[in-house]
């Protein structure tokens, strides 16, 4: 196994443990790879609603837009 082999394993393992860190139901720990259900399909602040879908449990959590998403300006035509 090489020295890129070895680097590009450490960063998945890495990688899944702060995704296990982050998407984890503070109530029954429960782990969701893709993150968890949203109660709210707008965001109107910083702070998004969530539940778990074992316990239904219901917490927010921080959320902040990337700044990297493409600008939808709507363009008209006459």
């Amino acid at each position: 196994m090489g020295a890129g082999s070895s680097v590009l394993f450490l960063v998945i393992i890495i990688t899944l443990f702060i995704n296990y860190k982050n998407n984890r139901c503070p109530n029954c720990k429960k782990w969701e790879f893709k993150g968890f259900n949203r109660v709210d399909e707008e965001i109107i602040s910083d702070d998004v609603k969530v539940y778990c879908s074992k316990c239904r449990h219901t917490w927010t959590i921080k959320y902040k837009k990337s700044e990297l998403q493409p600008k939808t300006d709507a363009i008209t035509k006459d």
